[in-house]
C-alpha cells in the first residue's frame, strides 16, 4: 500500500482583467454587459482536488483587483501549485501575470482554455512558465500531477526536464462522474447574470462537448459524454443545501436525447428541489410536453441559438435548422411560460449586407426575452477557421478574438467597419424599442433586478459606442 501522498496548497486562479471575460467551458469572450459567471474547469478541478489537497480560491476578476492587487493576494496564499482558465480572448495577458506569479511564488503552473486543446505545446513552447496544460479539465487525472508533476499524465501536457510530454487521453466512456464541485469556495455572491431570478447562482454542466457538427462552434471537437443523472442530483442536492437555488447548466446542447431529459426533469421536480434553472439548448430539441416537464423542474429560461435568419447561411454553417422550425420554439416558449434568449452570429459565412439586416429584423419578429449579437469569430478547431484561413480572411497566425469585439475576420464584400456597424445597430434596434423597455423594467419587480438592469444597460451602451478594436 502506497503512503498517502503530500498534501498541496492548490491555488485555483482566475487572472485579473480589465475586461470582464468569461473564459471557461473551452469558450471565450468579454462580457458585453456586466454579467459574469463561475469558471467552470475549476469548479470541476476543485471536486477533484479537495478531498487531498489544500485550496483556495482567487478569481481576481469577479473580485475587480488590479494587477498589483491580485499578485499580492495570490502570493499571500502561498501556493505550490497554480491552476487558472484561460481563453482565445485573454491568453497572452493571463500567461503574463501567471509568469510574474510564478516569478514571485515559485509556485508549478497548470492552464485550462479551449484554444489549448490545440495549441497549448506551441504554448508551452513559447512560455517556459508554463508547467502545464489541461486537456480534460473533468479528468480526475490532475491529481496525478498535482501530486507528481513530473511523470507524464494522460489527459495533460506536462513539461520536464525542458521537453514537453503529450502522452495522449483516455478513451471518452459514454457517461462519467465527478466528485462533488465545492462551489462554497467561490466568491459566489460576486456573480451575476442579466436573467437570474435569484442570488447568488452557479454552474452545474450535465454533458461535455456536443454531437452537432455546426462548422463555427469548437464543442464539436470535444468528445461528446453524459454525466450520469444520479451525479448530476448529488451536486443539486448539494447546492440547495449551501442556499443557493439559482442554477444554470453549462451544456452546449441541454438537450441531448428526450427521454433522458424527461428523467432529469421529473428527477429533480420529484426531490422537490425548490430551485430555478438556465440552459442552453436547440430550437429543434424541443417540444410541448417536454417543455412542460422541464417548466415543472424550475426552468425559466432557455438559451437558444438562431444564428441567422438566412436559410443558406444556415446551411452553409451546417446549422441544420429552419426560419419555420426557429418560430415554432421560440411560441411554445412563450406558452410554457420560459423565457428565452436568441443567440445570432453576425459575418458567418455567405453573410452580405441584406442577410445581416434580415437577422435584425427576424431578432425583433421573434422577440425573445434577450438577444446576444456576436460576431463569427475563427475558434481553434473548427471548420470555420479552416475556411478563413484557406481564403485568406485571416492569418494563419491570428490567436486572439473575441465574438463579442470587433471583428477579425473581413467577408467578401462586408468589411470588418460595415460588420461592426451592423452588430452595434442589432442591438440598438432590438433592446431600444419602447416596448421592449417598458417590459423589462415591469419585469424587474425589485430593487437589486432593477440595479442590475440599469448596470447591464449602461455597460451595452458602452459597448455599442465602440468603433475599434480594443
Amino acid at each position: 500500500m502506497s503512503p498517502d501522498p503530500v498534501r498541496r496548497k492548490v491555488l485555483l486562479l482566475v487572472p485579473p482583467s480589465r475586461i470582464i471575460y468569461q473564459n471557461d467551458n473551452y469558450c471565450s469572450f468579454s462580457s458585453k454587459a456586466s454579467y459574469y459567471a463561475p469558471p467552470l474547469d475549476l469548479l470541476v478541478m476543485s471536486g477533484h482536488l479537495h478531498a487531498r489537497h489544500d485550496l483556495a480560491v482567487l478569481d481576481a476578476r469577479a473580485e475587480r483587483m488590479g494587477e498589483g492587487e491580485a499578485l499580492a493576494a495570490a502570493v499571500r496564499a502561498a501556493p505550490s501549485h497554480v491552476l487558472f482558465v484561460t481563453g482565445y480572448a485573454s491568453w497572452k495577458k493571463d500567461l503574463a501575470f501567471v509568469g510574474r506569479l510564478r516569478e514571485t511564488a515559485g509556485c508549478r503552473t497548470l492552464a485550462s482554455g479551449g484554444f489549448l486543446l490545440f495549441h497549448g505545446a506551441a504554448v508551452m513552447e513559447r512560455y517556459p512558465a508554463l508547467d502545464a496544460v489541461s486537456l480534460d479539465f473533468t479528468s480526475p487525472l490532475i491529481e496525478n500531477w498535482v501530486s507528481d508533476g513530473e511523470q507524464p499524465v494522460a489527459d495533460h501536457l506536462t513539461r520536464a526536464g525542458g521537453a514537453v510530454l503529450a502522452p495522449g487521453r483516455r478513451p471518452a466512456a459514454r457517461e462519467f462522474e465527478i466528485p462533488l464541485p465545492r462551489h462554497e469556495l467561490f466568491p459566489l455572491r460576486r456573480y451575476s447574470l442579466p436573467y437570474a431570478r435569484r442570488f447568488p447562482f452557479s454552474r452545474v454542466m450535465g454533458s461535455m462537448g456536443c454531437p452537432h457538427r455546426c462548422a463555427f462552434c469548437s464543442h464539436a471537437s470535444v468528445p461528446f459524454r453524459q454525466r450520469r443523472i444520479g451525479n448530476i442530483m448529488e451536486e443539486l442536492r448539494h447546492l440547495v443545501s449551501l442556499g443557493l437555488r439559482q442554477v444554470y447548466f453549462t451544456d452546449p446542447t441541454f438537450v441531448i436525447g428526450r427521454d433522458r431529459t424527461m428523467t432529469l426533469c421529473r428527477e429533480v421536480a420529484g426531490a422537490g428541489l425548490d430551485i430555478s434553472w438556465s440552459c442552453n439548448t436547440r430550437v429543434d430539441t424541443l417540444d410541448r410536453e417536454l417543455l412542460g416537464e422541464m417548466r415543472r423542474a424550475g426552468c425559466h429560461m432557455l438559451q437558444l441559438g438562431v444564428e441567422s435568419a438566412s436559410l443558406r447561411v444556415l446551411r452553409r454553417a451546417e446549422k441544420r435548422i429552419e426560419p419555420d422550425r426557429i418560430r415554432d420554439a421560440f411560441r411554445m416558449c412563450r406558452e410554457a411560460g420560459i423565457q428565452t434568449m436568441a443567440y445570432f452570429i453576425l459575418g458567418l459565412p455567405g453573410d452580405t449586407r441584406e442577410s445581416v439586416m434580415e437577422t435584425i429584423a427576424f431578432s425583433r419578429e421573434l422577440d425573445a426575452d434577450y438577444a446576444s449579437f456576436t460576431i463569427a469569430t475563427p475558434d481553434f478547431g473548427t471548420r470555420l477557421r479552416e475556411e478563413a484561413i484557406g481564403k485568406g480572411w485571416i492569418g494563419k497566425d491570428l490567436d486572439v478574438f473575441d465574438s463579442t469585439g470587433y471583428p477579425p475576420i473581413n467577408l467578401p464584400g462586408l468589411p470588418a467597419e460595415d460588420l461592426w456597424r451592423l452588430r452595434n445597430r442589432a442591438n440598438r434596434a432590438f433592446y431600444l424599442r419602447p416596448r421592449y423597455l417598458a417590459r423589462a423594467v415591469a419585469r424587474a419587480r425589485s430593487p437589486r433586478r432593477l440595479l442590475l438592469l440599469a448596470r447591464n444597460g449602461v455597460s451595452l451602451l458602452r459597448n455599442m459606442r465602440k468603433r475599434t478594436p480594443d
